[in-house]
């Protein structure tokens, strides 16, 4: 067979124009089958290469439709980068509250401190869970959700801490801390000898010398519970606090508020006078705590020793 092909392949003489000469193929077939002889001519062999360059063409095309975005891949692209600003937006204004709960907490503490209420905790600052982007979904959800609970613990402590400074503010109101007129002490808060009987006596108030007619101020709000005439206080006139204080001002020569009239510090409820057991004009004024006579001098805020 080696030599038949030898004898084939050497009684082929060359073309002058290759581009005509037909192609031949040598097909091996089964084991003893004569070996065919297939021609392809030129024709042929120009058919072949434009199909191929057709196929090459359209698998090119398909190859660029894949790996290039279309006006729908170009638009969800689009959308996704602005959702993605979205979200940093919205990161960063939850951080911008975050700064400013915080900011408020710590007024919170502090006005809790200066009105004397409980102590406001320090929140733990912070969400849980492990959070890959700080612009994330997950992260802004979460952080809105730590800041609101937040948001309404403030809320419940400003509602208490309201209530404790109204009460503060009213028992400020209410502390007698002025002086019901401006005159020479003459007799101070103890023991002292009796001015009229010159026995050792327990002398429940302050003695003020003024003058007579002299206006006469109440030292904290409150509400007067007793107007009457005795003939140890003579005029006489008793003014509840609240929290438990009394104060009473007595030996007045004129009464110029009723029972049951509420009253604001510094008004004036009456003069100075010289009614009842006295020997001459002046205020006598007695500070009461709680039924416990009190050192009207300990109320008094500008009160030097």
């Amino acid at each position: 067979m080696l030599r038949r092909l030898r004898s084939l392949a050497a009684s082929r003489k060359p073309d002058a124009d290759s581009d005509r000469t037909p192609t031949r193929i040598i097909v091996f077939g089964a084991r003893n089958h004569t070996p065919r002889e297939v021609r392809i001519t030129p024709g042929i062999r120009r058919i072949a290469a434009a199909a191929g360059l057709v196929l090459l063409g359209f698998a090119g095309h398909y190859v660029w439709l894949l790996v290039s975005p279309g006006p729908a891949s170009v638009a969800l692209v689009e959308e996704r980068d602005a959702l993605r600003q979205l979200n940093r937006d919205y990161a960063d204004d939850t951080e911008r509250m975050a700064s400013r709960v915080e900011s408020l907490e710590m007024q919170m503490r502090k006005l809790a401190v200066i009105a004397g209420a409980e102590p406001i905790p320090t929140p733990i600052g912070g969400v849980g869970g492990a959070v890959s982007s700080p612009a994330g979904y997950d992260y802004v959800s979460d952080r809105l959700e730590d800041l609101s609970g937040r948001i309404a613990t403030l809320d419940q402590q400003s509602v208490a801490l309201e209530r404790t400074m109204r009460e503060k503010s009213r028992l400020l109101a209410s502390t007698p801390s002025i002086w019901p007129i401006r005159g020479y002490m003459s007799s101070g808060f103890g023991m002292r000898n009796d001015p009229f009987t010159g026995e050792i006596e327990r002398h429940y108030g302050l003695d003020l010398n003024a003058r007579t007619g002299t206006p006469v101020r109440v030292t904290a709000d409150g509400l007067v519970i007793e107007t009457a005439t005795s003939p140890t206080y003579g005029k006489y006139v008793v003014v509840s606090h609240g929290f438990g204080a009394v104060t009473r001002y007595a030996h007045l020569s004129r009464i110029d508020v009723r029972r049951s009239q509420r009253l604001r510090r510094g008004q004036v409820l009456g003069l100075v006078g010289n009614t009842g057991r006295s020997r001459a004009p002046h205020l006598h004024y007695e500070v009461w705590v709680n039924e416990r006579a009190q050192d009207p001098l300990n109320y008094i805020v500008d009160y030097t020793p």
